[in-house]
């Protein structure tokens, strides 16, 4: 993430910014640690400070980080001013795990993802909130994204700590470029309940917004064991029939 600085008025004299990053095992400065000068012709001009995850191999999801700012300057308006800001590492590891089987009548995405977090507290599965990777294309959708689960720019690991996949910034990616490195660690055969077509858009078949087990409504699921655009979207199945749901940490 990027974060401008500019000052309000023009200065006195030359005023220095220094900016720094803590905890520095959550977050570093991708740009060096050199201070930001404002002078009397580029006081009004943003200045840039480049922030990035640290790829510390934990499942721990998006973590906080403090953006300390400290001003010396030849301006008496500036000297011994700080400012500090809180913002949210979005580059780290993330968590995915199989659910048990459920038929198409989920309560909606958000019962799906009710269903995700009893599971995860129940395994016990790190601490943390966690959804399900299914779309209704009213109330979650990937592509365009609301409510989307994936993060952009993240990678993701299965259960067993095998990697999966890493997003890019739209939280998505090309499976004709970057398909699942592995797949999910199941144990059985069955599909999992997505929603999803292979480019990401939301199918029609979505058991009526995730909440019927009709014989003659349908669900589109993804092949749980595929690293291929079948992972997400394989066949449509009658939504009295059963399935997993992919759970994704949040």
């Amino acid at each position: 993430m990027a974060v401008a600085f500019q000052l309000s008025q023009a200065p006195v004299g030359a005023v220095s910014l220094g900016v720094s990053v803590t905890p520095s095992s959550e977050a570093q400065r991708a740009d060096g640690a050199l201070p930001l000068t404002f002078d009397q012709v580029n006081w009004s001009e943003p200045q840039f400070v480049t922030v990035q995850g640290v790829d510390d191999n934990d499942y721990d999801g998006n973590q906080p980080f403090t953006l300390r700012v400290s001003y010396t300057a030849g301006d008496a308006c500036y000297v011994s001013q700080s400012v500090t800001l809180v913002g949210v590492n979005h580059n780290d590891d993330f968590l995915m795990f199989a659910s048990t089987l459920w038929t198409g009548n989920l309560g909606g995405p958000a019962g799906a993802d009710a269903k995700c977090a009893g599971e995860a507290a129940e395994a016990p599965l790190p601490s943390g909130t966690y959804r399900a990777m299914l779309v209704d294309g009213t109330t979650r959708s990937a592509q365009p994204a609301l409510n989307w689960v994936l993060q952009p720019s993240s990678r993701y690991y299965d259960q067993n700590s095998v990697f999966l996949f890493q997003t890019d910034a739209t939280g998505r990616f090309d499976f004709g470029d970057d398909e699942w490195t592995n797949a999910l660690s199941v144990d059985t055969m069955y599909d999992a309940w997505t929603g999803l077509n292979a480019d990401w858009t939301t199918h029609a078949d979505t058991c009526n917004g995730w909440a019927s087990e009709e014989d003659a409504v349908n669900g589109r699921r993804g092949s749980i064991h595929a690293t291929d655009a079948t992972a997400i979207s394989s066949v449509s199945a009658r939504c009295n029939d059963i399935a997993r749901l992919i759970c994704v940490m949040q």
